[in-house]
């Protein structure tokens, strides 16, 4: 058996992760994210398969202003996934009911408080 190391416990939504929760499954959406319809038809399967976190990208801003319409109808934490485009961070950052994952250059964060963020994205973006 894999032993597990004792980490914090912070939340996601309603979602414990860490601090000795158990693991939560979660998946990621592989639609089009601005195709609202299509992405909230996965997000409605995903939902009745009992994930508890769904992960869904960000890869342009259409995708970033689409992330409240998605929200809206999703009962499960939205986890929204940004690869090395502060910007969209930060855009999607706006919405305080979404965790945004970031992937920079070779080290990735979750970022839980958005109004933390923004000034740590700033410093990365200028090293």
């Amino acid at each position: 058996m894999i032993e597990r190391h004792e980490t914090r416990k912070v939340m996601v939504g309603d979602v414990p992760i860490g601090g000795g929760a158990a693991i939560p499954v979660q998946s990621m959406t592989t639609t089009k994210t601005h195709d609202i319809k299509a992405t909230l038809k996965e997000v409605d399967r995903l939902e009745a398969a009992d994930c508890q976190i769904i992960r869904i990208t960000v890869p342009d801003e259409k995708a970033a202003k689409a992330l409240p319409e998605i929200k809206k109808h999703m009962t499960v934490p939205l986890v929204a996934d940004i690869h090395f485009n502060y910007r969209m961070a930060l855009e999607a950052g706006k919405m305080t009911s979404v965790v945004v994952r970031f992937y920079f250059i070779e080290f990735h964060f979750f970022v839980l408080v958005p109004e933390r963020f923004a000034g740590s994205l700033l410093k990365a973006e200028r090293k």
